[in-house]
C-alpha cells in the first residue's frame, strides 16, 4: 500500500480513538407518566442526546437498545466495556408528583471499595468491576451535579453512591441520572443541561 495511503488510514483510526465514547442506557421499565410509558421517553431522549453531542462535540454516543427489542443490563454493559466507553448514564424517569421536579444523580457503589485503583490486567468480578473507576466516577458525578443543579426547571440532589443495578458491571465512570416529569413530554427541558454536562467533562 502506498505510504500516502498508510498516513490516512492510520489518521482515519486515530481519529476515531480519539473520540470521547458516551454509552446512553435509556431505561426500559414500564413506569406510567401522565399518558404513556417512561421508557419511550427515554428512549427519544437518548437519540436528542445522541444528534446534538455527536453534532457539536468530538464525542461519539452508542445507545445501548433499541425499541422493541429486548436486552439485560449485563449485556449493556458488555457493550460499554468492549467499546472502552468513557462515559456511562443509565437514563430514567418518572411521574412526578410535587410542584417542583425531582432529578437524582447516582454511582454505583456498596460503601467499601477500595479506593487505590486496579491494574488495567487485574482480575475483577462482574460485581467489583466499577472499582476500575471508583475515584473519577465520585469526581466527575460532582462535576455532572455543578452542571445540572443550575438549571431551576428541577432540583437535582448531591450525587450518591448506592448499590445500582443498572449500573453493575461497567467499567467506566457510570451514572444513573433519574428525573420526574409532570407532563409526557417534559423531558425535552433537560437534553441541554445533560449534554452541557457530558461536555463539560471532555472540555475540564
Amino acid at each position: 500500500m502506498p505510504l500516502i495511503k498508510v498516513m490516512i488510514v492510520a489518521l482515519f483510526f486515530s481519529n476515531i480513538n480519539a473520540l470521547f465514547t458516551i454509552v446512553l442506557d435509556p431505561s426500559d421499565a414500564d413506569r406510567q407518566l401522565a399518558s404513556s410509558f417512561a421508557k419511550g421517553a427515554t428512549m427519544q431522549c437518548a437519540q436528542k442526546i445522541k444528534m446534538i453531542l455527536e453534532e457539536k462535540y468530538p464525542i461519539s454516543v452508542i445507545i445501548t437498545r433499541s425499541p422493541g427489542i429486548p436486552a439485560s443490563h449485563e449485556s449493556y454493559a458488555q457493550i460499554s466495556n468492549r467499546m472502552q466507553a468513557d462515559l456511562y448514564i443509565h437514563l430514567s424517569f418518572f411521574q412526578e408528583t410535587s410542584v417542583q421536579p425531582h432529578g437524582y444523580i447516582y454511582y454505583h457503589a456498596y460503601g467499601n471499595e477500595c479506593y487505590m485503583p486496579l491494574k488495567n490486567n487485574a482480575f475483577y468480578t462482574y460485581e467489583s468491576a466499577h472499582i476500575m473507576a471508583h475515584t473519577q466516577t465520585v469526581a466527575w458525578s460532582n462535576s455532572i451535579y455543578q452542571v445540572l443543579k443550575k438549571y431551576k426547571q428541577c432540583s437535582f440532589e448531591f450525587p450518591l453512591g448506592i448499590p445500582c443495578a443498572p449500573l453493575i458491571g461497567v467499567l467506566a465512570p457510570a451514572y444513573m441520572i433519574e428525573i420526574g416529569l409532570h407532563t409526557d413530554d417534559a423531558w425535552q427541558v433537560y437534553i441541554e443541561p445533560i449534554c452541557t454536562a457530558c461536555a463539560a467533562l471532555i472540555i475540564n
